[in-house]
Order: structure tokens, then sequence, then C-alpha cells
């Protein structure tokens, strides 16, 4: 079932450039869109974020929001979506408050969603989405080049011909020796194929708990 619809935009900043609005098709631009998952749907960092989202925690002093947004302005992103189902308020009271964004910031308030397959499926159900977009959290601190990202994306795409990769997933490569992940649930082991770069197998590392008789 799709999450309710009770939900409402807000918090939207106007573009940088005057005459540029997101998502304004009418002159045959297509517009580069970013959804951002502000929750993660867990209780790992609580109870912190009890009173202030995930997102919003302060990263060199500075919320670890603000280097997604960064992130997204340097690929050129034009129109943002950032998705809530906690404390919505408070993201929204801090998007309003920046000024000389690159793009447009909207945020869509979706208190009964809980994880990040229903934010995708309500984003879907609202029409949103009209192309490529990039898909991130809302404490991504990365100097990655999306741009680029997105072009392999294209090219593979026209040139395999295929419909079906629908989607391309970013990955870090590390040492063997480097630092496991902090929490369980985010070790997780990845097969990928050498000559195509096609994901063959993504699956959690935690070894669940099995009680002794």
């Amino acid at each position: 079932a799709l999450p309710s619809r009770e939900g409402e935009e807000r918090g939207r900043m106007p573009p940088k450039k005057p005459g540029k609005k997101g998502g304004n098709l009418d002159d045959g631009e297509e517009v580069l869109q970013a959804i951002i998952i502000a929750d993660s749907y867990r209780k790992r960092m609580s109870p912190i974020t009890y009173t202030t989202p995930k997102s919003l925690l302060p990263v060199a002093n500075i919320p670890a929001l603000s280097y997604t947004l960064e992130l997204l302005g340097g690929a050129g992103v034009k129109e943002v979506f950032l998705v809530c189902s906690a404390h919505s308020d408070k993201i929204a009271d801090y998007v309003a408050g920046l000024s000389s964004l690159p793009f447009t910031v909207s945020v869509v308030d979706v208190p009964n969603c809980r994880s990040i397959g229903a934010a995708m499926r309500e984003m879907d159900s609202r029409g949103k989405i009209r192309g490529d977009f990039f898909l991130v959290h809302g404490a991504v601190i990365s100097t990655i080049g999306l741009q680029e990202v997105l072009e392999a994306h294209k090219n593979r795409r026209e040139k395999e011909k295929n419909k079906d990769a629908v989607m391309t997933m970013v990955f870090k490569s590390c040492p063997p020796k480097h630092r496991r992940a902090m929490f369980a649930e985010d070790d997780v082991a990845v097969a990928v194929d050498p000559d195509t770069n096609q994901l063959l197998q993504f699956q959690s590392m935690k070894v669940p708990y099995i009680k002794s008789p």
C-alpha cells in the first residue's frame, strides 16, 4: 500500500537565476532533479534524533544536509525534493534560511513513510520525477563528480540499448584493512561483473541473532 497522501510540500526556495523555474519543461529543456531522503528510518542515533533530524546534525559545526546540497549544486541539479517523515518543520525552517541556492528545494512531508521504497512510491504517485535524477541520503559528505556519474549512466543506457538499466549505483572501493562499518546493517557484500560493471549481488553481512535453546 502507498503511504498516506496527507503530506504537503513546503520550504520552496527560488532558483538562483530568475526566470528559470525548476521543473518547467515548456521550453523543451530537461531539468535535472534530485531526491534527498532526509530520514534514515532507523533508531540507531537515538535519542539525539528524537528532537533533531539526522540530516541536520552538525559535522564540523555545519549541518550534514548542507554538504549534500553543495554536492548536488555542483552537479548541475535544478530541482530538489527533500522527503521527510519526521521533523519536517525543522528541515523546512533550515531550508528557508538558505540563500543563493542554484536550484529550487521542496520539502515533501510524508508522515506515514517508513522506508526508502515507500518514499519513492510516494514521489512516483505524485508525478514529481520527469527524467533522470539523483537519489541521495540527507547526510552525504563527498566530493565525487556526480555529473560524470550521470554521463556514464546515460552512455551505458544508450550504448547497450538496455531499457532495464534504470539505475547506476555508486560504490567506494576500500582496502581489506579499511575500518569496518560502524553499524552492522551498513556492512554489506557487493559482487560486480568486472567486464560490464553490472551489480550481481548486494547482501547485508549482518549476522542474525539466534537465541540459544
